[in-house]
């Protein structure tokens, strides 16, 4: 299935980052082993554009997109440290995040992953790794239809593929929206500042 993306929220990561327009949805062309890979390229990007404007620090851009996206020194821990989430966000989109983050540690140094299939990887888990699994990368799944939960799996086998791209382009949607808060926030306040000054200087005057 090929999931149609059209929302301006997303065209707007792609603004930011000198994307071509339509980009993102075209990841849903890539093999799994792309999808993983590219996806998590684009939240450490987001990440790191989030703490930019949290911290109202650019000139940190280099060094806050060194830091490693999980862990006890890293773009995750100090977004939570600032409480920049939502309570639910904060729940889902970090443990969406460091699933992710996991998985492309596990597939990304190996040319025999190039092949990576969702499937197959999911199949060969633990009961225990899957429902990881389902409520981290696939966390959507914890939604119903109707009555039936997403995450049973005769509904999630066989489209385990689309599972993970209905969830990665709802948190890009969601972190994208983060982002243009910070930055709307950032610009009332360098106004608010520009305000002072200029009643100051009129004051002074």
């Amino acid at each position: 299935m090929f999931l149609d993306i059209n929302n301006k929220d997303i065209e707007k990561i792609e603004n930011l980052f000198s994307l071509p327009i339509g980009f993102i949805s075209e990841l849903q062309k890539e093999n799994d082993w792309g999808l993983v890979i590219k996806a998590h390229a684009l939240f450490e990007a987001l990440f790191t554009q989030l703490l930019v404007e949290e911290l109202k620090q650019p000139a940190l851009r280099q060094d806050l997109y060194r830091l490693p996206m999980n862990g006890k020194c890293s773009k995750v821990s100090f977004l939570s440290s600032l409480d920049v989430f939502g309570q639910t966000h904060k729940k889902d989109i970090i443990k969406f995040v460091q699933g992710l983050s996991e998985l492309r540690n596990r597939i990304v140094h190996h040319a025999e992953n190039l092949n990576f299939n969702f499937e197959v990887y999911y199949s060969k888990l633990s009961t225990k790794d899957k429902n990881i699994f389902k409520k981290t990368i696939c966390y959507l799944t914890n939604e119903s239809i109707g009555f039936t939960k997403c995450e049973n799996e005769p509904i999630f086998i066989g489209e385990i593929r689309l599972w993970i791209e209905l969830t990665i382009f709802h948190v890009l949607e969601v972190m994208s929206l983060y982002v243009q808060n910070a930055e709307l926030k950032n610009k009332v306040k360098d106004l608010k500042m520009k305000n002072l000054e200029m009643s100051y200087r009129a004051n002074e005057s």
